[in-house]
């Protein structure tokens, strides 16, 4: 499934981008990413909120 696919399916996906693309990955994917720093519980925490319950069901 490309990035286009899973965003027009709904599906969360956690990707990197180096600095040196995130103008390029703005204008594609812009308003629909959040930045989470490089941290696993940062991750995990992030994760968690875009997959609970209340924001499936919004």
């Amino acid at each position: 499934m490309t990035f286009a696919a899973a965003v027009a399916a709904g599906v969360p996906v956690l990707t990197s981008v180096s600095p040196a693309f995130m103008s390029a990955w703005d204008r594609f994917a812009a308003p629909l990413y959040d930045v989470v720093p490089a941290d696993i519980a940062a991750v995990e925490a992030s994760m968690r909120a875009v997959l609970s319950p209340a924001r499936i069901e919004a």
